[in-house]
């Protein structure tokens, strides 16, 4: 029966779906999924490439608890809520399952007898999972055409995405009842692609759950102030939320605690991401036709930040770049600036093999900003070199790229000066809703300070290492200056846009994940890496020699069967360790 039979099976997929009504999670468990009378099981191949996944931390299979599937209720019928339990923390309410049945042939077609899966079926179950008070939130869904949500069961047309998005005769919502779950099975197997993948570029990251869970909690939608007021002051602003004083007092706090972790004089997270806080700092501070000295994208300047700044009306001028040294050519750039002074200094880093040090370029007595997305653990643990302490006046960062955050940007100042004060009421009208929630779980982050010291070295010490190691294998990278402090980027320069995109393409298809990409410096096109998310999820300095062979190789020889099997065993051991999962 293949996929597109479902449709003509229904009772099928309904009883496989009743069959999987009551099942236990419990730790360690070795036993496989049977039917009553001892029908075949689900074997390893068949629970997404892997029986166990983690569910608070503990390695767990499924298997049956009841001794007879329930009765196959009819299409339209309500039926009992299909959940899970856990032996540690109680009920988990629903489990998102994909139910996918594999091509066969006349010769090997059995039917789905009493809610038992034949060894030719495949089962997908994914763990898409909210945390919120120690308590999982799932919801079933079986593969079209029929659909199981909380306490009903309703078939769906057979439609593809592009239908979906092209027929407009539907109209209304019928067409989101439709695509939703087509998107549930959609982020459920990217979920499960994604523990046989690495995620090997430098702008990526994976939130920690726990912390992350408040992001899906009830305080997400709700708009609040990040000011402390009086009764006289909240009854003489524009307008006020009832209800919002302990949200008011924490975003304070909240602020308070990335000030002191960045030395800062004060900070604000209202931002949404770091392009976001680009942009609304030079509206809120500049003013058109001022001049601003930025870091072009041939130094490892943002790609964007060029025309944000002259979407503002503001004139640019480009530091000055060495290539040969790869780095910017601070004399040459200090005298750019001498007979034609500047506003502002925006360093903007995003590629760099190396800590930079930009402190003269701090000197010109104009308002300096350093974006601090691409280091900002390692900054904050003391690894890096703090952008205050080389004289920036403002550090503008995501806490989602090198720090493992939820989508959030902070903006943070040396000195509360006439330039910060401006800057607050910039904030203050052009963010009206700042997402707290996602301050809460960006700052529950930052108080993991001995989980963040660990990262922040290990990230840095597998860079180099990786860079050592594919230079041994005759992969062409970039070296990194030596004596200099490193960053966790890895470059591999190729000799044309085609080669470079063909590396991509064949790691892409090994599950190795990076970025490709017009290096900086004149080196032309290669492969941009980067080891935060890595890391993050259990990268160990002992991977990194099996991780560069695995790139080299599949680099030489492309993505063999044998390549792609070895790079998922090497991710899926990774993600094993990860201990926030």
């Amino acid at each position: 029966m293949a996929l597109g039979d479902l449709g003509k099976a229904p009772h099928a997929v309904l009883e496989l779906l009743e069959g999987l009504s009551r099942l236990h999670v419990e730790e360690h468990l070795e036993e496989d999924l049977e039917g009553p009378s001892g029908e075949p099981r689900i074997d390893e191949g068949d629970v997404g490439g892997d029986p166990a996944f983690a569910l608070e931390g503990a390695q767990a299979t499924l298997h049956r608890s009841c001794s007879q599937p329930d009765p196959v209720p009819e299409v339209g019928q309500a039926q009992p809520s299909v959940h899970l339990e856990l032996s540690q923390d109680g009920q988990v309410d629903l489990v998102h399952a994909a139910v996918i049945v594999a091509d066969r042939t006349p010769e090997t077609q059995q039917p789905c007898a009493n809610g038992v899966l034949s060894r030719e079926m495949r089962t997908h179950l994914a763990h898409d999972v909210t945390h919120y008070e120690r308590r999982r939130r799932l919801t079933l869904r079986v593969g079209r055409p029929v659909c199981v949500g909380r306490g009903h069961v309703r078939r769906v047309p057979e439609r593809t995405r592009e239908e979906v998005a092209v027929d407009g005769s539907t109209g209304g919502l019928s067409e989101a009842a439709d695509l939703a779950p087509l998107l549930r099975e959609s982020a459920a197997r990217q979920a499960l692609q994604l523990r046989s993948s690495l995620v090997l570029n430098p702008v990526e990251n994976f939130p920690l759950p726990d912390d992350l869970a408040m992001a899906a909690g009830p305080l997400h939608g709700l708009y609040n102030s990040d000011k402390v007021r009086s009764r006289e002051a909240r009854m003489a602003s524009d307008h006020q939320f009832a209800g919002r004083r302990d949200l008011e007092r924490d975003c304070v706090r909240a602020y308070a605690a990335w000030a002191r972790a960045l030395g800062a004089a004060d900070a604000s997270l209202r931002l949404l991401s770091g392009l976001h806080a680009h942009t609304v700092l030079f509206m809120s501070v500049s003013r058109p036709g001022q001049r601003v000295l930025l870091l072009p994208v041939e130094a490892g300047g943002h790609l964007s930040g060029r025309q944000v700044l002259e979407r503002l009306g503001l004139e640019v001028v480009d530091m000055v770049v060495d290539e040969e040294g790869q780095r910017v050519d601070v004399e040459r750039t200090l005298e750019r600036c001498d007979g034609s002074p500047v506003d502002f200094v925006f360093v903007d880093r995003s590629e760099g093999l190396v800590v930079e040090d930009f402190s003269a370029l701090t000197q010109l007595g104009s308002t300096s900003v350093y974006d601090a997305s691409q280091h900002l653990a390692n900054v904050i643990t003391g690894d890096h070199p703090n952008p205050f302490d080389h004289g920036f006046d403002l550090v503008v960062s995501s806490v989602h790229k090198n720090f493992p955050g939820p989508q959030k940007a902070l903006l943070a100042t040396r000195v509360a000066d006439d330039v910060w004060r401006l800057l607050l009421r910039g904030l203050s009208t052009y963010v009206s809703n700042m997402h707290v929630a996602s301050t809460y779980a960006a700052t529950l982050t930052l108080g993991r300070s001995d989980w963040l010291a660990t990262y922040s070295k290990r990230m840095l010490a597998c860079a180099p290492l990786l860079e050592m190691e594919l230079a041994d294998l005759g992969v062409p990278v970039v070296r990194r200056p030596a004596g200099a402090v490193p960053t966790h980027h890895v470059w591999i320069r190729e000799g044309s846009r085609d080669r470079a995109f063909d590396t991509f393409e064949a790691l892409e298809q090994c599950g190795l994940h990076t970025n490709f990409r017009k290096l900086p410096y004149g080196l032309g096109h290669g492969i941009r890496l980067g080891l935060s998310a890595a890391v993050r999820v259990g990268l160990l300095e002992s991977d990194v020699p099996r991780l560069a062979a695995l790139i080299a190789d599949v680099r030489r020889s492309g993505p063999t069967p044998v390549l792609r099997a070895a790079a998922a065993a090497l991710s899926r051991e990774v993600w094993d360790r990860d201990q926030a999962a």
